[in-house]
């Protein structure tokens, strides 16, 4: 018997038997991303369902919509939908009265075959295509379809099997379909098509077929050939090999007999990997995680900081969880600032988009400062001086400028604050009486203010910097980064701490009045190895375990349950959050409340994971955005980055009693 094809074999079916899913459908591999949005996302509004969903390769091109239609005996529009479907990491099936659909991607290739059910009759496949604005996108067709060019970096070609006659494109659909009836009194005419395509970046491209069709997605370089047509099953047994490898040979195995863990587990890991880019643009060199691909395709610093801790369980994956951060470190400002998210739809050269993302949106969350202290443990730093000084030095210049006359206009040793789009909440009652002008856009400015998480975590920076500063042997910097970091706790806690209600504000920059908002960010002391017991105890037992503020059914709200601004579904007021969960869970751990703790992390992976009822899964796990601080219904963004970070919580034993074969011990090799 072979006996390593039969485990693979049985590993294969159990990733199925636990993956497969029909209540939320996602393929996602390299740029080329399809998804059907379940219903209630992004902020309880679905974008429109259609047989073969939402395409897009993120930031540059999107297939809006692919419908299908058939005619009556009549010649009557039939459109055919999608009633029941499965999902699974490799292969999406979808069926309706009239068509089965199915689905699966490679790397950057998406692929797409419907099927007529019933009686032999033509149908005609619309795909409706939309760039973003300011990406110039020349269109040209070929024989089976289009290819889009991308400022010469890339091609996006779509190609269709077989249609029946040459395929027509329009900026109406409802021409192709008229003329898809047989009404004669159509005309498509190619120069208006693209004038309305270089004006408003949307066309329509309509196929007629017989019984079956095939359409296709395929990113390319230029100069590469396109891949060679291969069936929708043999493309999908290619992706479900890799995502088998990926699991087996990569993500520490996990033993436990608890489905919640064992279901939220194996689905936050897919999301995480799935969300992994192979860089591809001038501002990308480095492979990054996305935080949604299909909303959110491009990097974002604090994100990835969060994404780090999840990707350094990998097993072998050593220096390379720091190469995503090298991105944002190639396109430092020379002051210092890292730009808040490198756009991965840029176009131009390299250095000028650089700038521009750091002028447009220099984010401040310094989380990478509490992210570091994990890091340090594991992988650990890395392991040649050159490497550990190319981590170093840019975020030692990062911390300077936090400190620096650009967020730190009083000059008293704490960072601001400046845009409320820049913070860690950004829509947060925090910043309701900060604002210049409460009616404008997120981008706008705000008065300077000193938040508690953000210089907490700078403290964090500031010690993690000390400790790279000795391993390169500069101890006298080493000893001033840890003052710095003991300095600014010390004006935390003179400056932010309110006695008569035990807790900690953000102040005005200017002012320094406290801003008396109790969100969870109030808690982040508690990362720090300074944080006084006596306040650490108040802030535990008066307001995280207290019903009326913040322990309701699924804590933490983002804002407390008695501020009269406090809203359950708006982002930011009101919602919980994983990645704020998380933080605060460790802060309990380091603090010695290892019970309060492991409460919440279970609270947390229950929110996240699974529904059962009568031992049968009736819902999938949802890796999403926010939740209801009440019932737990997910919110925002599906397919979400950070709230993998439930994977750490369940890989440390927080949420439960489980077995994992740890990455030291696997001895498999690198990811």
């Amino acid at each position: 018997m072979n006996t390593t094809n039969t485990n693979a074999a049985s590993f294969s079916r159990d990733l199925a038997q636990v993956l497969a899913s029909d209540d939320q459908s996602a393929l996602l591999h390299d740029l080329v991303v399809s998804e059907d949005p379940p219903a209630g996302a992004w902020s309880r509004h679905t974008p429109p369902q259609s047989p073969l969903g939402r395409v897009g390769f993120p930031g540059v091109l999107s297939l809006v919509r692919g419908e299908v239609y058939t005619l009556d005996r009549h010649a009557r529009l039939v459109e055919q939908v999608v009633r029941r479907r499965r999902w699974l990491p490799w292969l999406y099936e979808g069926r309706g009265p009239g068509l089965a659909v199915r689905r699966t991607i490679g790397h950057n290739l998406w692929q797409a075959e419907v099927v007529l059910i019933g009686r032999r009759r033509p149908g005609l496949a619309l795909l409706q295509l939309q760039r973003p604005a300011g990406v110039a996108l020349t269109l040209e067709r070929i024989e089976a379809g289009l290819r889009l060019r991308w400022a010469g970096r890339w091609d996006v070609v779509i190609d269709i099997s077989s249609p029946t006659v040459p395929l027509q494109i329009s900026d109406d659909p409802a021409a192709l379909k008229r003329q898809f009836q047989g009404f004669e009194d159509v005309t498509l005419n190619d120069t208006h098509v693209q004038w309305h395509w270089d004006h408003s970046g949307s066309v329509w491209l309509g196929a007629r077929f017989e019984q079956t069709v095939t359409v296709r997605l395929a990113v390319v370089k230029p100069e590469q050939a396109l891949p060679a047509p291969r069936s929708t099953t043999a493309m999908a047994r290619g992706e479900r090999k890799r995502w088998v490898s990926f699991f087996r040979d990569h993500v520490p195995a996990l033993e436990t007999d608890d489905p919640v863990l064992r279901d939220t587990w194996h689905f936050a890991w897919q999301v995480i990997w799935a969300n992994r880019c192979q860089g591809g643009t001038p501002l990308h060199p480095h492979p990054f995680v996305s935080p949604a691909r299909l909303h959110y395709a491009s990097q974002w610093w604090w994100d990835e900081a969060f994404h780090t801790l999840v990707l350094r369980h990998l097993r072998g994956i050593g220096d390379a969880v720091y190469e995503p951060l090298a991105n944002f470190f190639k396109a430092q400002a020379p002051d210092g600032a890292i730009p808040g998210f490198l756009n991965f739809g840029l176009d131009g050269d390299a250095e000028a988009m650089a700038r521009a993302s750091a002028k447009a949106m220099p984010m401040q969350p310094a989380v990478i400062g509490l992210v570091m202290d994990l890091l340090r443990e594991k992988p650990g730093w890395p392991t040649s001086p050159q490497r550990l000084r190319a981590l170093y030095e840019p975020l030692r210049r990062w911390g300077e400028w936090n400190l620096g006359p650009a967020r730190d206009i009083d000059r008293d040793g704490l960072s601001e604050y400046d845009v409320w789009h820049n913070t860690s909440g950004d829509q947060s009652p925090r910043w309701d009486g900060q604002k210049v002008d409460p009616n404008h856009a997120m981008a706008d400015p705000m008065r300077p203010t000193e938040a508690v998480d953000h210089n907490v975590w700078l403290s964090l920076l500031w010690e993690n910097l000390a400790a790279m500063a000795d391993a390169l042997g500069a101890s006298d910097d080493a000893e001033a980064h840890r003052q710095r970091a003991a300095r600014t706790m010390q004006l935390i806690d003179e400056r932010m701490w309110d006695e008569t209600d035990g807790f900690y504000y953000d102040i005005d920059g200017q002012t320094h009045r406290k801003i008396r908002v109790k969100t969870p960010y109030g808690f982040m002391p508690l990362l720090s190895k300074h944080a006084r017991a006596d306040r650490v105890d108040r802030l535990v037992q008066e307001h995280l375990l207290n019903p009326a503020t913040f322990w309701c059914r699924w804590p933490l709200p983002s804002v407390s349950l008695d501020h009269p601004a406090f809203d359950p579904v708006n982002m930011w007021r009101g919602p919980t959050w994983v990645n704020v969960n998380w933080m605060v869970i460790e802060g309990l751990l380091r603090q010695g409340y290892d019970e309060p703790a492991r409460q919440l992390a279970r609270r947390t992976v229950e929110m996240v994971g699974p529904r059962y009822e009568g031992g049968r899964r009736v819902r999938s796990p949802r890796i999403w955005e926010w939740y209801h601080p009440h019932t737990g219904e997910p919110l925002g963004n599906c397919q979400y980055g950070w709230t993998s970070l439930v994977v750490d919580l369940i890989l440390r034993g927080l949420a439960g009693p489980v077995e994992v074969e740890s990455a030291e011990r696997s001895g498999q090799g690198a990811v």
